[in-house]
């Protein structure tokens, strides 16, 4: 926990963008494992990789947004631990660039109607489970 709001807030949210990305790649990997992508799939490519969604399985899909929800949970559980207060404004702040992002993403990549609507709620599912554990895990904030 840091005393000082004004080193606080930077660090705790620098610190939770970094877990996050950590988080969701990690997540994404098991994923990969688990239900691999075909052979030669060059995820540089925009339209292979839109293809891919097209016509991936639902056990393919479905590492994305469960690694955002991950990732989301973790990186404002970080945050809220770091600056101990503000728990519902430090998940919004943290959350709503997420999700614009994952709009951006289910745009440039359309997929199945159930995979989209699980990428756009994992957003604000992930941020209400961390700030719920933060409240009360680290007290009301």
């Amino acid at each position: 926990m840091i005393e000082n709001a004004y080193i606080a807030y930077p660090v705790g949210i620098t610190a939770a963008m970094l877990v996050i990305l950590m988080v969701i790649g990690g997540v994404q990997a098991v994923g990969h494992k688990v239900s691999p992508p075909p052979e030669g799939l060059d995820f540089q490519d925009p339209d292979s990789v839109r293809e891919f969604v097209r016509q991936a399985s639902p056990l393919q899909l479905a590492w994305i947004p469960l690694g955002y929800l991950a990732g989301l949970a973790a990186g404002i559980l970080l945050a809220g631990w770091i600056i101990q207060e503000n728990y519902w404004i430090l998940a919004a702040a943290i959350s709503l660039p997420m999700l614009a992002m994952g709009i951006h993403m289910i745009r440039k990549y359309p997929g199945p109607r159930w995979f989209a609507m699980a990428v756009i709620l994992a957003f604000p599912c992930g941020a209400a489970l961390a700030t719920l554990l933060a409240r009360h895990l680290f007290g009301a904030g």
